[in-house]
């Protein structure tokens, strides 16, 4: 019977060196948010590809966070899941309870990203649409009718309005602690919320 054999992938310096950068930069930013615990991160290659792009856990015995990096797991959305992570449980660790009532805190969700992506794209959609209509308002009078329609300023003032709800919003999407409010506003923009 023929088993596989498995080796160690070989990873080249750039990119060794690309990951190693990427895992101090990591370090750093998680570090901050420990809450004076110490934070590990290392970066390796897969070694088969079952294996999680990132993984963070805590350890009691040293009180520390240890980040295990794969290169598919550097991007962005990876390091603010982590990120977001080791904050929530820094807090719970120190009996610190940062969440309001009634809100739903996703931050210890490592797949977060993914609603954030979708959530960007929402976002941009939404800025490109707003923009542009308060564009043509500016440049074109819409034709009066029997009742004339609001003044172009007053629906400028109003879509402007709206675009600072939704800037509040962002933020609670950004800190992965969700209101009632954004909620039920995700879940009426598709995104299946629990």
């Amino acid at each position: 019977m023929n088993h596989p054999v498995l080796t160690k992938v070989v990873v080249p310096p750039a990119e060794r060196s690309r990951l190693d950068l990427y895992g101090a930069n990591l370090q750093r930013r998680c570090e901050a948010v420990a809450r004076g615990r110490k934070v590990s991160v290392v970066c390796d290659p897969k070694e088969l590809i079952t294996e999680p792009d990132y993984t963070v856990e805590y350890s009691p015995p040293s009180d520390s966070f240890a980040v295990q990096l794969r290169p598919g797991g550097c991007f962005d959305g990876a390091a603010r899941c982590i990120e977001r992570w080791i904050a929530a449980e820094a807090e719970r660790l120190d009996g610190h309870h940062a969440v309001p009532a009634g809100y739903i805190d996703l931050r210890q969700e490592l797949d977060y990203w993914a609603v954030e992506n979708l959530y960007a794209q929402f976002r941009s959609d939404l800025e490109l649409a707003l923009n542009g209509t308060v564009s043509w308002l500016q440049r074109d009078t819409p034709p009066a009718a029997v009742f004339p329609p609001p003044r172009p300023e007053v629906r400028q003032r109003a879509l402007r309005g709206l675009q600072d709800y939704v800037d509040q919003i962002d933020a609670e999407v950004a800190s992965a602690v969700l209101s009632p409010m954004t909620v039920s506003m995700l879940r009426r923009l598709g995104f299946e919320m629990e």
